[in-house]
C-alpha cells in the first residue's frame, strides 16, 4: 500500500493522523497504480473521486502544512474547478483573482495556450530530460 492509499484509507475510515477528513466519495478511490498489478494511472479519476477537503488533506500532509492552514485561515480553501489567465473559478463559476500563485503562474498565467502547446511538443518529441 502506497503512502497515498494509506492516507485515503485513514481518511475513508476518520482515523489516522488527519481524523477530520472523512469522505464516502474516497472509497471508491482505486489504489494510485490503478488495480493490482496494473501499471495504469488515470489523473482525472483519481481528482473527480477525491473530495476537495481530502484534495487539501493530501496537500497538507504531501506537499506544504504551512499553505494548508493559510489557505484555511484566510477562507482560500475553496474548490476551485479551474483555472485561466490569474483567475480560479469555483464550483458556482465565481471568479476569484489568484493573489497566492506562484513562480511561472504571476509571469504567465494558467492555461496559456502557447505554453501548453510547448509542453505538449516537449512532452511528444521524448526528450531524454
Amino acid at each position: 500500500m502506497t503512502t497515498l492509499d494509506s492516507f485515503v484509507s485513514s481518511a475513508k475510515t476518520g482515523t489516522g493522523e488527519y481524523p477530520g477528513v472523512t469522505d464516502k466519495a474516497a472509497a471508491a478511490v482505486p489504489p494510485v497504480g490503478g488495480a493490482a498489478g496494473s501499471s495504469s494511472f488515470d489523473l482525472q479519476s483519481l481528482l473527480t473521486a477525491h473530495s476537495p477537503k481530502v484534495m487539501l488533506g493530501l496537500h497538507e500532509k504531501f506537499i506544504n502544512p504551512s499553505i494548508a492552514a493559510v489557505l484555511k485561515t484566510i477562507g482560500f480553501d475553496v474548490p476551485f474547478v479551474r483555472g485561466q489567465g490569474a483567475y480560479l473559478y469555483n464550483e458556482k463559476g465565481e471568479r476569484w483573482i489568484d493573489c497566492l500563485g506562484g513562480y511561472a503562474v504571476f509571469a504567465c498565467g494558467r492555461n496559456h495556450p502557447v505554453i501548453r502547446d510547448a509542453i505538449k511538443q516537449a512532452m511528444d518529441a521524448d526528450l531524454p530530460n
